[in-house]
């Protein structure tokens, strides 16, 4: 057989998959599974005369196609676990315990109540198998799970952005879509696709923080979000900040040219560190938040590639009037700026990033400004692009699991 051309191989396997003996096209269904990776052909396989053939063809067949990090094995695992026949639904289980995916963990507990004394032993050597994996990669140090929500254009689907990081910040390269697992309202979701995204030409990135007040040994959490993000930034991308003043006092008395020439990206990730680091007077800050948008607007024209603004907006200022509204958007509309917000209040963010193009995030308090910040800027640089079947939009829970660890992060419906 080895010496057999693949379309040899082929021919014979299929004549074997009708052969008189239930134990030839048995085996054979084992071979021709552990190549296929065709869905279609692991349906037909459900479908056939011989439980015992039809079992390992399909078992088989949905294991090569979960290697391979295709999503459409969880669903077609389900199926095996809820299919009347007990060969079925032992192939099944035993593919929970092949596969080590921890998503499967609810439903082998639910498995141990109802199944029958035949099927009993299989659950439980699948779940003993997965909850020592699941202990062993608990005790590593958990992944930080970034991702923001984005408006899908597909109907009847959501869409997800989210790069997976190690614990010490670097992203995780090679992630598979069954590594990913997804729940709606504690809802298992089986039917999603997965596509890495990468932007390949530079971004200049500006951000409007809030002034730190903090003693100086204290670091401000804005401060540690944008530390967060700089690990994602790469050497073609350049960074810019300018801080505001909160509403702790009389504002300073300065235009935006004025404090827009001291602006400029910077290329260097340790002169952005520093930037990120020195605590700036008062009166090096800019007046207010609506200044500080239009400071960093007038400045960005000298920005490479793409140019986005992200606005920090921790409710302490008053939000711009109507008239600077229209300047802030005509002004990004004219140097093609796309403006983000994260903003615990929808006016009037949301309306200048969708007019630009951009996201608004929900801020629901500063504890989360980090991980808030840090998705997005991943969704700007390079992520996985999730989009999954749902009607509604509801809280979603993202788990990761790779060898280095586990990540989770739920997203909540706003």
């Amino acid at each position: 057989m080895a010496e057999t051309s693949d379309r040899g191989r082929s021919l014979l396997l299929a004549q074997l998959l009708h052969h008189p003996n239930l134990q030839v096209r048995s085996k054979a269904a084992l071979l021709v599974g552990k190549s296929n990776q065709d869905v279609k052909w692991v349906s037909h396989q459900m479908s056939g005369s011989d439980s015992r053939v039809r079992a390992n063809a399909a078992g088989n067949g949905i294991q090569g196609l979960y290697r391979l990090g295709m999503p459409s094995a969880i669903g077609s695992i389900l199926t095996m676990i809820a299919h009347t026949d007990n060969g079925f639904r032992k192939t099944g289980i035993w593919l929970i315990g092949e596969t080590g995916d921890l998503r499967f963990l609810p439903v082998l507990a639910r498995l141990m109540k109802e199944s029958t004394p035949a099927l009993r032993p299989y659950v439980f050597r699948a779940f003993a198998k997965l909850k020592q994996k699941r202990s062993r990669l608990a005790a590593l140090p958990a992944l930080r799970l970034p991702a923001l929500r984005r408006k899908s254009q597909t109907e009847g689907f959501r869409e997800i952005h989210k790069m997976p990081l190690s614990p010490a910040g670097h992203p995780i390269a090679g992630l598979k879509a069954t590594q990913l697992a997804l729940w709606e309202k504690n809802d298992l979701i089986p039917d999603y696709n997965v596509r890495p995204v990468l932007e390949k030409i530079p971004l200049s990135i500006a951000f409007a923080v809030p002034r730190n007040t903090a003693p100086l040994e204290t670091p401000g959490v804005y401060e540690q979000a944008l530390e967060s993000c700089l690990q994602l930034k790469r050497k073609i991308d350049g960074r810019m900040m300018l801080q505001y003043c909160r509403s702790e006092g009389p504002e300073a008395n300065f235009t935006p040219e004025e404090s827009a020439a001291e602006l400029r990206f910077i290329l260097d990730p340790a002169a952005v560190e520093r930037a990120i680091k020195i605590r700036k007077p008062r009166l090096s800050s800019s007046g207010s938040l609506p200044h500080a948008v239009r400071s960093l607007i007038a400045s960005m024209s000298r920005g490479r590639g793409r140019r986005h603004l992200i606005v920090l907006d921790d409710g302490s200022c008053p939000a711009p009037d109507a008239g600077v509204l229209r300047e802030i958007m005509g002004a990004a509309r004219g140097t093609e700026i796309t403006i983000h917000a994260v903003s615990p209040r929808q006016a009037p963010w949301r309306d200048i990033c969708a007019d630009t193009g951009g996201q608004w995030l929900l801020g629901t308090n500063e504890d989360s400004a980090p991980q808030t910040l840090t998705g997005l800027c991943a969704y700007l640089t390079a992520s996985y692009q999730v989009h999954y079947r749902s009607n509604e939009v509801a809280d979603l829970r993202i788990e990761v699991c790779t060898e280095q660890g586990l990540g989770e992060v739920t997203l909540l419906a706003y």
